[in-house]
């Protein structure tokens, strides 16, 4: 858990800034308050999809690693980003390979994806919304 949150953390701060800097032109005609909030606002949502994002990578891989597939770099099986895929199985470890169980195709894996991946997506949007309406009532 700690290790997903450190590394995909990095990667959506990776993101966050590729938004914000080109965006930082934008000061000197819509000012430092404009800035300031677009930044808490791209930083508020990429928290909430790492916390939701780790939560749901948790439960994924409680419900089916093992059962369903065995890799050997279960830190990147799940995130909300990346479909599962082939290259799940296929790293190595030691000279063995992954594999999945004999009864599950790569598209039922697929599919536990998509719907954790829509629920972490949905739950993301509905979060940042709700926290943003009510910074604004308040």
């Amino acid at each position: 858990m700690v290790t997903y949150a450190v590394l995909v953390g990095l990667a959506q701060l990776a993101v966050s800034l590729a938004l914000l800097l080109p965006s930082a032109g934008l000061v000197l005609t819509r000012g430092w308050g404009w800035y300031r909030r677009l930044a808490i606002g791209v930083l508020q949502f990429n928290v909430l999809l790492l916390v939701l994002g780790d939560l749901a990578h948790l439960v994924v891989r409680a419900l089916t690693f093992g059962r369903m597939y065995v890799s050997h770099d279960t830190l990147v099986d799940w995130t909300p980003f990346i479909p599962f895929g082939p290259w799940v199985l296929e790293r190595t470890l030691g000279g063995v390979q992954g594999h999945l169980a004999d009864d599950v195709s790569l598209h039922q894996l697929r599919a536990i994806w998509a719907v954790f991946a829509a629920v972490v997506w949905t739950a993301t949007i509905a979060s940042f919304v709700a926290i943003r309406q009510r910074r604004r009532v308040g």
